[in-house]
């Protein structure tokens, strides 16, 4: 499943988020690139944030309300 996916977000939003090309994202995706650094730093924080956020409610496939108002706010941080 591609990351995008689990954090229900486009991939160019999340490119936004981690600073990177569209297309960047999108070829780390499919395994054909990796990311800078910073830009894993920021994933990885994102998916930790995810995974705390699912353990504690029900397991469920889809992102939830706070997880979606979480990322929505990095967005605006980012003056995205």
């Amino acid at each position: 499943m591609k990351v995008s996916a689990i954090l229900g977000i486009s991939q160019e939003n999340l490119a936004i988020l981690l600073q990177v090309s569209r297309s960047q994202f999108a070829m780390f995706e499919l395994g054909k690139r990796s990311l800078p650094v910073p830009a894993m730093e920021k994933l990885a924080t994102m998916l930790t944030y995810l995974k705390k956020e699912t353990l504690k409610s029900e397991a469920n496939k889809s992102i939830s309300v706070d997880d979606q108002n979480y990322l929505k706010k990095l967005l605006l941080k980012n003056n995205h």
